[in-house]
């Protein structure tokens, strides 16, 4: 469906056991990539949220899920230090890309790389050199959400790495009531704050504008190695010119001013959790974009009417009437437009005007009929 310069993507999938999936994006920097992959144990969702760049989410969403069930075992007990691994060692190898160039050159440290060309003789120019191209993964970043579904139905894993969502709706007393799966890894998670302080003591203003150094929202990501590097040389004076560098000069120099020498600043570590699934649940896969759309209704209420929404229910908090199912909708394209205009013209109107558009993030959901 084309609306202005924008269009929904959208698509519906009858997987093998049984299970119905609702796809649909509706992007503006298109920096989100979402996966559903069918394999031995199970299906597996996968949400990627990129940041500074859609780089690093497309290639992250063609490798990690690839690398996640060649290795994920239902009967395992070491499943989540198997994730971890993964994610870890993905991460790094961004990074080995990088200093793997320098090996045999001089020291980072040296007068030489002072000299922009020097620098560029090295890591190239442009996406035409494939060192450069290997440089700017590691230079932007990316969320990561995964949720793997067995193929008896009965549980599921999810793998969380920033702050997209995972939520199942179970009905209690007739309501579709959203229980949270996953964590969400992000400054406004004070458990997250206090992970950082802890990690970092005796550095204030860790968390500046409800970001980390006043750069990043998340605090656990793929990728953003100026910020998790220890080598200054390498963060400062070289990674700059993987252009455009997403860290601005002046914020190293905020970072001097306050005593803050002790990199990494983000994780590349995943939470993985497990949870029971029960008959008539229902599950939610959606990146950030879509709760922070409903930016005018309180943080705490927006999964309870997400929930609501994806049940075929109006909600007054919304303050306007809801596009009801028709045969042959996709859920998860429904949700959107119900989140964020339902029948009203004018604030449909609102959200595709240019200004809006500019500050909405993309929205990205996956709706999981279990099919029981």
């Amino acid at each position: 469906m084309q609306l202005g310069t924008f269009k929904f993507v959208t698509s519906t999938s009858l997987l093998r056991d049984g299970i119905k999936v609702y796809q649909s994006a509706l992007p503006t920097k298109n920096e989100d990539r979402t996966v559903v992959l069918e394999f031995e144990h199970g299906t597996l969702i996968a949400i990627f949220d990129g940041h500074n760049s859609d780089e690093l989410a497309e290639f992250a969403s063609k490798h990690i899920p690839q690398l996640v069930v060649e290795r994920f075992d239902p009967e395992a007990a070491d499943v989540p230090e198997v994730m971890t691994q993964i994610f870890e060692a993905f991460d790094q190898s961004l990074i080995s890309k990088v200093t793997q160039l320098f090996i045999g050159k001089p020291d980072l440290s040296d007068p030489l790389w002072d000299d922009p060309g020097e620098i560029h003789e090295v890591i190239g120019y442009s996406h035409q050199d494939p060192q450069f191209s290997a440089g700017r993964l590691a230079t932007v970043g990316t969320t990561v959400l995964i949720g793997i579904i067995d193929k008896e139905k009965k549980h599921i894993w999810v793998v969380s790495l920033g702050d997209s969502d995972a939520v199942c709706g179970r009905l209690r007393d007739g309501k579709m009531t959203p229980i949270m799966l996953g964590d969400r890894h992000n400054c406004s998670n004070p458990d997250e704050v206090k992970r950082l302080a802890d990690e970092h003591p005796n550095e204030p203003n860790l968390v500046q504008g409800n970001r980390v150094q006043g750069l990043l929202a998340v605090t656990r990501a793929l990728g953003d190695h100026q910020m998790k590097v220890q080598s200054q040389p390498l963060s400062r004076r070289i990674m700059k010119y993987f252009y455009p560098s997403p860290i601005p000069n002046d914020a190293f120099e905020r970072m001097d001013a306050n005593g803050q020498h002790t990199p990494p600043y983000l994780s590349s570590t995943p939470t993985v959790r497990r949870y029971e699934l029960l008959p008539q649940d229902m599950l939610i896969f959606a990146s950030d974009g879509l709760r922070d759309s409903m930016y005018k209704i309180p943080a705490d209420d927006r999964w309870d009417i997400i929930m609501a929404l994806a049940n075929g229910e109006e909600h007054e908090q919304l303050g306007h009437a809801c596009i009801r199912a028709g045969a042959g909708d996709n859920g998860a394209e429904l949700l959107i437009k119900n989140a964020l205009w339902g029948q009203d013209p004018d604030k449909m109107a609102w959200e595709l005007a240019d200004a809006r558009r500019q500050c909405r993030d993309d929205i990205s959901v996956v709706i999981v009929d279990l099919g029981w």
